[in-house]
């Protein structure tokens, strides 16, 4: 319990010995509540500094530590850490710990070879699995946990934790958790929903990078098959260039570098600026011909391509256009050989007719 005290003297007479007047009160319960306070307004700092944390940092497994030290505190835990749960070989869920923190003179367990493709089922968690796909927490005095887990748990020095879901996308792809390891204690409702938040800021910063690797991996698969192909490809946004192959370059004769932010209808002949326009705006997926326009002013017949991407976090255009003047030349000077072969037929024809 806590308790405050007062004292104060008692007055006396002649010689006797001065005396002490003690009131003693209890204030356990206004102790609790001020705690509670403060706890609760470390979250709250806690929330706000680990979220602009999150959306500073260039890759939020760069600052892992940073965050987790930060819930350690504000929670008043010995370790936090962060596993990355993954599907086995055989359909089972492992986990695998990317990140933690620990309090001074608490044992690290980055390195222990038993979280490291730890197999929940197998190794008797399979109560954890389920309870983690329905979002729930885990939290309570390791003693009190079923047999089967407390020997890996006792092994790191885990008297209390507390584990959280993060969820991405609707499924369970990682944990959240924390020890108490020099001592036991209870979560509050309270502080479990302030850590539940936690857990999710950091797991959409997570997925949200995840998102962003996958899309800068698909661009940069995407610009590698453009400059290995021939065709000219150019990427835009309501007529806007953003990026374009080394082919459309050179199609135009423009330099590379200078084809972002220009519109895609310069480079279009007069005569068809208003064709390429519409087919653009109507989302036309083509083929059709439109005539181009190089720098030098001369002109050339093109077949353009047209579809609808994402690209850098928005929907774009990517249009091909391949120069087919020779083809069509050619297309012409077939057309007119076959018209003179027909000519020559008929003629034949007519003499052979003639002759008889």
């Amino acid at each position: 319990m806590w308790f405050e005290a007062r004292l104060s003297p008692m007055p006396t007479r002649g010689e006797a010995k001065p005396s002490v007047v003690v009131v003693i009160r209890d204030v356990t319960e206004r102790k609790q509540v001020e705690e509670r306070s403060n706890r609760h307004a470390r979250y709250l700092s806690c929330l706000a500094d680990t979220a602009q944390t999150l959306l500073q940092a260039a890759h939020p497994h760069l600052v892992l530590p940073e965050i987790l030290g930060s819930i350690g505190r504000a929670a008043g835990a010995d370790r936090c850490y962060l596993f990355e749960l993954d599907t086995g070989t055989e359909g089972a869920r492992v986990a695998s710990r990317r990140a933690e923190w620990n309090a001074e003179g608490v044992e690290p367990q980055l390195d222990n070879p038993r979280l490291k493709g730890w197999s929940l089922e197998a190794s008797g968690f399979a109560r954890w699995v389920e309870r983690l796909r329905r979002g729930e927490a885990i939290a309570g005095d390791v003693s009190g946990f079923p047999e089967a887990e407390r020997p890996l748990l006792e092994s790191q020095g885990i008297r209390s934790l507390l584990v959280l879901p993060l969820f991405v996308e609707g499924g369970c792809d990682g944990l959240l958790g924390l020890d108490s390891c020099r001592s036991t204690r209870a979560w509050e409702q309270g502080e479990i929903d302030l850590l539940r938040t936690a857990a999710q800021n950091l797991a959409q910063a997570l997925a949200r990078r995840g998102a962003v690797d996958t899309l800068r991996e698909s661009e940069e698969r995407f610009r590698c098959l453009a400059a290995a192909t021939s065709e000219a490809i150019v990427i835009h946004d309501r007529g806007v260039i953003l990026d374009a192959n080394d082919a459309f370059a050179r199609l135009f004769g423009v330099p590379s570098d200078r084809l972002p932010g220009r519109n895609v209808l310069e480079f279009a002949a007069p005569g068809s600026v208003d064709l390429v326009r519409r087919n653009f705006q109507a989302g036309l997926e083509g083929p059709y011909e439109a005539e181009g326009l190089r720098s030098d002013g001369s002109t050339f017949l093109g077949e353009l391509r047209g579809w609808t991407i994402p690209f850098r976090g928005r929907a774009a255009r990517v249009t091909t256009l391949r120069d087919i003047t020779e083809q069509r030349r050619f297309e012409e000077r077939l057309r007119q050989a076959q018209k003179m072969e027909a000519v020559g037929q008929l003629a034949g024809g007519i003499a052979h007719d003639f002759n008889n």
